[in-house]
């Protein structure tokens, strides 16, 4: 991971097969208040050369993640793959808050400071919208957390341990 002027702004990654190096880079970009807008995704498929393969779009609302938006690219092109929303949260503190270093991770739902209580996936096709209820311990963090997933009405349940 590379850091400069106080954030990240980019990473390597590189898997040795024996025979053959893969390897990926990703860019950060930010905007103007320091937040990452989007993540430039480049791959090294053993040719020696990188060349851009997709990227990764955010927005936000206040503290917390907006949207994702994962693109592919063909190399003139980038079509829209998935979008993940994110249009309710609570009040409360996230379990899984990690600030910047969500991205260093590639996960920047962990970014978010507060719960997600109403959040959606689409791939153009079709949505999947999540409604998630959570009951909290005495310093405001979820203890679980239950979501309903239309369509098919089908329920998942997160349980949540703190050290």
């Amino acid at each position: 991971m590379e850091y400069s002027s106080g954030r990240y702004t980019s990473k390597v990654t590189a898997i040795d097969l024996g025979i053959v190096i893969f390897r990926d880079s990703v860019a950060l970009i930010y905007d103007a208040q320091g937040k990452v807008i989007t993540e430039k995704i480049y791959d090294d498929l053993a040719t020696g050369s990188y060349e851009e393969n997709s990227k990764i779009d955010f927005t936000y609302s206040g503290d917390n993640i907006a949207t994702i938006r994962q693109y592919s690219y063909d190399g003139s092109t980038y079509s829209l793959v998935v979008t993940y929303s994110y249009d309710e949260y609570d009040n409360k503190i996230s379990s899984m808050n990690i600030g910047f270093d969500a991205f260093v991770f590639h996960s920047p739902a962990m970014y978010s400071s507060n719960n997600p209580t109403k959040s959606s996936i689409s791939d153009g096709s079709s949505t999947e919208t999540f409604t998630t209820s959570y009951t909290y311990n005495s310093v405001n963090k979820p203890l679980t957390g239950t979501s309903v997933i239309q369509p098919g009405n089908t329920t998942a349940t997160a349980t949540y341990y703190y050290q």
